[in-house]
């Protein structure tokens, strides 16, 4: 069982949501939220956010396992990449040569990752992430400083496809459009079959809607769907809304009088009016700009948030429910910056893994003995078949192998039952027999060697040039030991009366290679 925290830190509040994950069940156990005082107060930005962060830690007893944050948008590049399918096990060597052309920033001093969104026989598609190291650096030395050391380092727009583990229906169809919209900033996250297709943060958000300047959020909205477009991407079925942007005009009515949307509840119908008839106006806003029909993000119900304003946690929530995908997913604690929590974990549980110890070192000893038990039965089999091969062949029985070694090194042996000159060798011995000068053509080759007389015949039909090299042939075969009786049979005039068609026959034994003589004992041993 693990508790996962995913922490949204925008510049205006920390927003988080705990996940407890167990086996194949999830539940959602609490959503959090602390604002962070305004800069111009008597703090600090940086000390305000480590207060907000650790007050949002001290409101989770006891402590999280994980904790998951992301870095800002705006600070990363996301990039789709079309790969050949034979770069998928060499990704983390191919990327950088194929970013290092359209990332604004050195591709040596950057932090890369992917996660993959679909796969065809021919081709890979990925999306990429590349991050400064230094500004990594600098936001893991903040959130240290909070007291915090997140086991994952998300981004942007990207870390919204979490939500598919939390909402299944994200998992099927699409493509399906998260819009987060924050105080400053908007997240747009484009979800084909539960994969982040397309992801991009930009400028502009909330307070631009209250303040009805628009207008600048409209023509980047319609800029990042016409890239999307461009790109590939099918025309949006349907919008989902999260973030700020939830708080904005007035809440949609809940679905039933009693009972608020889970999870498992299919997508969100399109907006309903509210009591003066008029939809919701960011919704319908959306609906304008994207071109498909928008409604509120549904997450699950827990206390902390009503589900009025549970929409807000979005980001957060999309942050704790990315570990409940087994596929790889952009995370930028690799390398030099991976997570050092381990250890830190391992201590925690320290002594639930001494008392796990037991029954695995039980398991491992009582494994030990029973493959020493069957080795030993076999060894105890492989001994007595040894015992029973040495009588057989050497008329003495030993079940020792050193002493089985001895007989087969100095005893009496089997005759080898393959003649010494096979068809092989004759094959060779053709070969060498005509020089590289001839040209020469066969056309027909005939062996024939008895295996037990351990003698034999051939003969060769082939066209040459002249008698000459006819001649020339035949000595050759003469001068090897292996034939004898050579005959040089008729010759005639090759085809079209070029070359000459020639036949030599020849009787194949080889001096020492005698025929088997089988022993009375050995026949006796194979009656047995």
């Amino acid at each position: 069982m693990a508790r996962i925290l995913g922490l949204d830190i925008e510049p205006h509040v920390v927003r988080g949501t705990l996940l407890r994950s167990a086996f194949r069940s999830t539940e959602v156990l609490q959503y959090i939220e602390v604002p962070i005082a305004p800069a111009e107060g008597p703090l600090p930005r940086a000390e305000a956010e480590r207060q907000a962060i650790g007050a949002a830690l001290g409101e989770i007893q006891p402590p999280p396992d994980q904790v998951i944050v992301a870095l800002d948008g705006q600070e990363a590049s996301l990039r789709q990449l079309e790969l050949p399918a034979g770069a998928a096990k060499r990704l983390a060597e191919v990327l950088p040569f194929e970013l290092d052309e359209v990332l604004p920033f050195e591709i040596e001093d950057s932090v890369l990752d992917h996660q993959p969104i679909r796969r065809t026989e021919t081709m890979i598609h990925v999306l990429a992430a590349a991050v400064p190291k230094a500004r990594l650096a600098e936001r893991l030395a903040e959130l240290g400083d909070a007291g915090l050391d997140p086991r994952e380092i998300a981004v942007g727009a990207a870390a919204l496809d979490g939500l598919v583990g939390l909402v299944p229906a994200l998992a099927e169809g699409g493509p399906y459009v998260l819009v987060d919209i924050g105080l400053e900033k908007t997240e747009v996250c484009v979800l084909e079959a539960g994969a982040c297709t397309f992801a991009r943060t930009i400028s502009g958000g909330l307070l631009q809607l209250q303040q009805g300047q628009q207008a600048a959020l409209t023509a980047s909205l319609r800029r990042t769907m016409a890239a999307y477009r461009m790109a590939g991407g099918a025309p949006p079925e349907r919008v989902l809304l999260g973030g700020d942007g939830t708080l904005l005009g007035p809440p949609p009515p809940p679905p039933t009088p009693t009972e608020p949307p889970g999870p498992d509840d299919p997508l969100p119908a399109p907006p309903v009016p509210d009591e003066t008839g008029t939809p919701n106006p960011t919704l319908r806003w959306l609906e304008e700009v994207l071109g498909a029909p928008a409604a509120f993000v549904t997450l699950p119900d827990a206390p902390g948030a009503d589900w009025a304003v549970r929409g807000k946690h979005a980001m957060s929530t999309a942050l704790a429910g990315r570990t409940l995908r087994r596929a790889k997913r952009i995370d930028l604690r690799q390398g030099e910056f991976a997570a050092t929590q381990a250890m830190g974990a391992l201590a925690a549980n320290g002594k639930l893994l001494a008392i796990a110890a037991v029954p695995i070192a039980l398991a491992f000893f009582f494994s030990i003995w029973a493959r020493w038990t069957v080795l030993d039965d076999e060894r105890t089999a492989l001994r007595e078949q040894l015992a029973e091969v040495t009588e057989d062949v050497f008329d003495e029985r030993t079940a020792s192998p050193s002493e089985a070694r001895e007989l087969l090194e100095g005893g009496r042996r089997v005759a080898d039952p393959l003649p010494h000159f096979t068809a092989y060798d004759v094959l060779d011995a053709v070969s060498a027999a005509i020089p590289q000068e001839i040209t020469h053509d066969t056309r027909r080759l005939t062996i024939e060697i008895d295996d037990e007389a351990r003698e034999g015949r051939f003969e060769i039909q082939g066209i040459v040039a002249s008698i000459a090299e006819r001649d020339t042939i035949a000595a050759n075969f003469e001068a090897h030991e292996c034939f004898e009786e050579i005959k040089r049979g008729p010759t005639s005039p090759g085809p079209r009366n070029e070359g000459l068609n020639y036949r030599l026959e020849a009787t194949i034994h080889c001096p020492g290679d005698e025929p088997v003589v089988q022993e009375e004992s050995s026949r006796r041993r194979r009656r047995r």
